[in-house]
């Protein structure tokens, strides 16, 4: 008999990312005042900061977030991205996951930081508010879940809005430059 629970919590070490300071809550806050911390539960949503693809999005955030940006966050998993930004300053997040875990783990998350402007829905583009606009569109999602969703999350974009994907690999720059969608930006 083993407490694998136990042995799962022991394998989640806090981490520096950029600016940002993550760690689950059973480990110890951080004495270094020039991070942000960011309490992240993890369960079986995907975003605790130990993917290339979230680690690279949450580098970004505090170069690409305004102070009082509009956010979405597509594909929210355990809503890390979404609570990053707006712990440096975006007014708002709106998030969305197919998996009804990912739901519950951010809204789970937003509430150990202490997050109250951000929604997250079970879904995809259809629970997007109607006429919503954003300045930054956040998507760490897989290739062909980008492909298909380009051209939609770009309809929400704001014009001079920046949209910042991650979860493609060096060879699939192509393929996604070449979307008609992306063409149209130029």
């Amino acid at each position: 008999p083993q407490n694998w629970n136990q042995t799962w919590e022991q394998s989640i070490k806090p981490q520096t990312i950029g600016r940002f300071y993550v760690r689950p809550t059973w480990v110890a806050e951080s004495d270094d005042q020039d991070h942000i911390e960011l309490l992240i539960d993890p369960k079986m949503a995907f975003g605790t900061g130990y993917h290339a693809t979230t680690r690279l999005l949450l580098e970004w955030i505090p170069e690409i977030i305004s102070e009082g940006d509009v956010v979405l966050d597509a594909g929210t998993g355990t809503g890390i991205l979404g609570i990053a930004a707006l712990k440096v300053g975006a007014s708002s997040a709106f998030g969305f996951d197919i998996d009804e875990w990912s739901k519950d783990n951010a809204e789970e998350n937003m509430e150990l930081n202490g997050v109250s402007n951000f929604q997250v829905q079970l879904g995809s583009t259809e629970v997007i508010p109607a006429g919503s606009t954003y300045d930054v569109i956040l998507a760490n999602i897989n290739r062909n879940a980008l492909i298909y969703l380009i051209p939609l999350l770009l309809s929400y974009l704001k014009k001079g809005g920046k949209l910042l994907l991650s979860g493609l690999l060096r060879e699939d720059e192509e393929t996604i430059l070449t979307l008609d969608s992306v063409k149209a930006l130029n």
